[in-house]
């Protein structure tokens, strides 16, 4: 779709062969050496889904190139045979080229998350994975990443991944923070706010300078 189109006219098909589902992406950008190819990488199902159970959906970490001279697009696959979802990149790099993005992983059961995956996009293969301790019980939202006060520009990863885990039979919520740059299974520290905060699959980071608060 053009950025300045008028009317629907203007929309660019593509086929892509086959149906396939993308619930949220990761990031998608412009190919620095040519602008006419978008690269897109998501979670993409292929199988069907059961809505009420959550049954049946197994999404596969896929890089896909669309060139829109030819309107085709090749797609990649490489999962490495995880299911995931909720993909975040860092927040500043939305829409440019990022190497990072993390997501959650999970069974054909969208419920039942096991942890949390690091992805290379550049190179298109999962970095670690994060395993959440045995006992850890109940739903995980999105993966945030938070920026230390000390990172560079250049340094993509170097900060924290936060996660908001719903602990059911204990009514509470609890924050996991992990280091983004080891992606150590040992969080730094696990939170535990003052009430149960709650569930929703999406989330926003906001830094008390971003809100004027210092």
């Amino acid at each position: 779709m053009p950025r300045l189109a008028s009317n629907e006219g203007e929309i660019t098909w593509i086929d892509l062969g086959e149906p396939m589902v993308i619930n949220h992406i990761a990031n998608a950008w412009e190919d620095p050496t040519d602008p006419n190819v978008i690269i897109l990488h998501a979670p993409i199902a292929k199988e069907g889904i059961d809505f009420f159970s959550h049954k049946g959906y197994f999404a596969r970490m896929t890089e896909l190139r669309i060139d829109l001279r030819t309107k085709t697009a090749t797609k990649t696959d490489y999962s490495s045979g995880r299911s995931c979802e909720f993909p975040r990149v860092r927040d500043k790099l939305a829409g440019y080229p990022s190497r990072f993005a993390y997501t959650v992983k999970h069974t054909p059961s969208r419920t039942d998350i096991g942890g949390l995956v690091k992805w290379n996009l550049f190179e298109r293969r999962p970095v670690k994975d994060i395993d959440f301790p045995a006992g850890v019980i109940g739903l995980v939202g999105e993966p945030q990443f938070i920026p230390k006060t000390t990172a560079s520009e250049g340094d993509e990863d170097d900060g924290y991944v936060v996660a908001a885990v719903r602990d059911g039979p204990q009514e509470r919520t609890l924050l996991y923070v992990f280091d983004a740059k080891d992606f150590s299974s040992e969080p730094i520290a696990v939170l535990a706010p003052p009430e149960r905060l709650p569930f929703g699959l999406h989330g926003q980071w906001v830094s008390n300078a971003a809100m004027g608060l210092v």
